[in-house]
């Protein structure tokens, strides 16, 4: 059975918050394994804190946005948060406000689960991010 792993989407200001893991040159979305019992939207703000620091006031899965991997399956959740990001975790050594325009090296699938989540926003809410 593949690990199920939730995936936090941050917008701010119109960017989307990408992360750098230790030892990899592209960029992803945070996000890790989910506990057993726990529901995708809480363990994406658990990993948001764990991994930087900051704290959720609010969040909601996009189903639309899920991706299926080799290894993980990957569910999406839109986490609002006003504070961070900052550094606070070993795994992952820089982030970025990524205004989902300029080149940047991306891991698998990470532009695909964005626009999903933002197409799926551009349906429920008018577009607001």
């Amino acid at each position: 059975m593949k690990r199920q792993r939730a995936t936090a989407v941050v917008f701010r200001h119109g960017n989307v918050l990408l992360i750098r893991d230790r030892g990899h040159k592209h960029y992803s979305l945070p996000g890790g394994g989910a506990h057993r019992r726990e529901s995708i939207v809480a363990a994406a703000a658990r990993e948001l804190r764990e991994e930087l620091g900051m704290t959720s006031t609010g969040a909601r899965r996009v189903e639309e946005a899920d991706y299926s991997g080799w290894l993980n399956d990957f569910r999406v959740a839109v986490v609002d948060s006003i504070d961070g990001p900052k550094l606070s975790s070993w795994e992952v050594t820089g982030y970025l406000w990524w205004d989902m325009v300029s080149e940047v090296p991306l891991r698998n699938n990470v532009a695909a689960m964005i626009q999903a989540v933002r197409d799926t926003i551009d349906q429920n809410q008018g577009g607001d991010q």
